[in-house]
């Protein structure tokens, strides 16, 4: 249950509890950094080291439609056959023809929503 502080005027307290609360079971570290990369090697995790915040969202746009991946600072889609550079825009992209089409539409769409939010700010 989660009570806004703000908003509490009194406390009653109905009786004291001498009991230590229940232990915490140990947590699998190692069974946590095991499922930390393999999210970061199947692309769920967008935040890379280099990656600026334009790519990880151009990203997370793809990701919704397409399987991407990073090579670097490259986004490869459409199994490959789309390449993004830096800095991610629509004019950065090289691949096979109709890969390219849809890839492109994306990024417009993405960029078109982009200035809608800063123009609703």
């Amino acid at each position: 249950m989660i009570v806004n502080l703000t908003k509490l005027r009194e406390i009653d307290v109905i009786e004291d509890c001498d009991k230590s609360p229940p232990s915490l079971p140990e947590l699998n570290l190692e069974g946590i950094d095991q499922r930390l990369q393999e999210a970061i090697e199947e692309g769920k995790i967008v935040h890379r080291e280099g990656i600026s915040r334009t790519g990880a969202l151009v990203y997370a746009a793809i990701k919704k439609k397409f399987d991407v991946k990073w090579k670097g600072k490259l986004l490869c889609a459409i199994d490959e056959s789309v390449k993004i550079r830096e800095p991610y825009g629509i004019n950065d992209c090289s691949g096979n023809e109709q890969g390219l089409k849809i890839i492109q539409k994306v990024l417009n769409d993405f960029y078109s929503g982009q200035t809608a939010n800063k123009d609703g700010d």
